[in-house]
C-alpha cells in the first residue's frame, strides 16, 4: 500500500510527503501522531494513486513512524500499514574531493 513517505526540514518548516496506492474507490488517510490531531486525509488521482501533503512551521520533530489506513466501501473493512518516516536528501551539485 504505501509507496514512499519522506520528510523534509528546514529552519522554517518541516514537510511530510506520503504516496500509497489502494483500489481507485478507497478512502485513504495518514496518522502523522503528536503532528496532528487528526488523520489526514490523501488525494487520489481517481486510478488507486493517493497522496497527502503537510507542512509545520519551524523545524520540529518528526515521528519515527506514520500510519496509512485505507477504507473501502462497503462492506469493506479498514486497512492500516505503518511505516518509518524518512528524511529526503537531495543532492544538487555534487563535488568530488581528490
Amino acid at each position: 500500500m504505501l509507496q514512499d513517505q519522506v520528510y523534509v526540514r528546514t529552519s522554517l518548516a518541516t514537510q511530510i510527503d506520503v504516496f500509497a496506492t489502494s483500489s481507485p474507490d478507497a478512502a485513504l488517510d495518514v496518522d502523522l501522531g503528536a503532528l496532528a490531531p487528526t488523520p489526514i486525509p490523501m488525494i487520489g488521482d481517481g486510478s488507486g494513486k493517493f497522496f497527502t501533503h503537510f507542512v509545520v512551521p519551524g523545524a520540529v520533530a518528526v515521528p519515527a513512524f506514520i500510519t496509512v489506513t485505507a477504507f473501502t466501501p462497503p462492506p469493506g473493512i479498514p486497512t492500516s500499514h505503518i511505516s518509518n518516516l524518512v528524511d529526503d536528501v537531495a543532492v544538487i551539485s555534487p563535488t568530488v574531493d581528490r
